[in-house]
């Protein structure tokens, strides 16, 4: 088991129990451990770049699983959302949301962010930078804000970035898009991929330096919680299905479903 993987085993009784207990902490992604997995890269980084108790901000933080994630391990987090505030966020512990703030982002603003200059250690995007067009934004102003509140040598970590090439999105945009094409925001597929030189030119465009990029994640993963208990959460069907995902990142790598990019402002 690897850093990231053990991360992810260390973090998932607690969601997994948060989610069985009450329907309402529901964060998708922690009802099954193989689904869980998807993040043991974007963990293993955060656990490389950040010090505890480094200022985080969780950009775009959907149900709060990341956030809740970031503050367990120790970290003074932000989480930011134009959606209302999670309820994964009521069963933060007194010290945990002494640690915690959530602010508010407009529809009417999509790129703007309420935090002054060099405010972050870290900006963390887990599956919102391709969303940001469907709101009326762009990724080129969204970088930009996140350069303005990042520290100078802060670093802004993306994960589940969708590749252009992605079998996995290929496959559902010949299923799906017929039905959902005229439909602004994702539901089955995602409406704007990206290949590896649009995350170089991003990047460039923004004014970050790229510190690295690489695809990730062949074998789909939320299915899974569809499966008996024993079969979803044991560990050594995980431990198996991440090594043959990681085989076929390794045989054909342009065809994985994301990028997971790490930029840095300068110094």
């Amino acid at each position: 088991m690897d850093k990231g993987e053990a991360l992810v085993a260390e973090a998932f009784p607690l969601l997994n129990r948060l989610v069985r207990r009450d329907r309402k902490f529901d964060t998708e992604y922690f009802n099954s451990l193989i689904t869980a997995q998807q993040f043991r890269y974007p963990y293993a980084e955060i656990d490389r770049l950040f010090e505890i108790p480094g200022s985080l901000l969780d950009w775009g933080c959907g149900r709060g699983h990341l956030s809740y994630y970031l503050l367990t391990r120790g970290y003074r987090v932000s989480s930011f959302s134009i959606q209302p505030r999670p309820v994964l966020f009521d069963a933060l512990t007194q010290d945990m949301a002494s640690r915690h703030e959530f602010l508010s982002g407009s529809e009417d603003e999509p790129t703007a962010l309420p935090y002054p200059d060099d405010r972050f250690d870290g900006v963390i995007s887990c599956g919102v930078l391709e969303h940001v067009r469907e709101s009326g934004g762009t990724e080129a102003g969204s970088l930009a804000e996140i350069r303005r509140i990042l520290k100078p040598g802060g670093y802004f970590l993306c994960s589940a970035f969708p590749n252009r090439f992605s079998v996995q999105q290929i496959a559902a945009t010949l299923i799906f898009g017929l039905k959902y094409r005229k439909i602004p925001y994702t539901v089955k597929y995602h409406k704007y991929r990206y290949s590896r030189q649009d995350v170089f030119t991003l990047a460039r465009a923004a004014g970050l330096e790229m510190v690295g990029c690489r695809y990730y994640g062949m074998l789909p993963r939320n299915s899974f919680a569809m499966l008996p208990p024993r079969v979803r959460n044991s560990s050594r069907v995980s431990w198996l299905y991440n090594r043959i995902d990681m085989l076929l990142e390794l045989g054909a790598p342009v065809f994985c479903t994301s990028h997971l990019f790490v930029l840095r402002r300068p110094a």
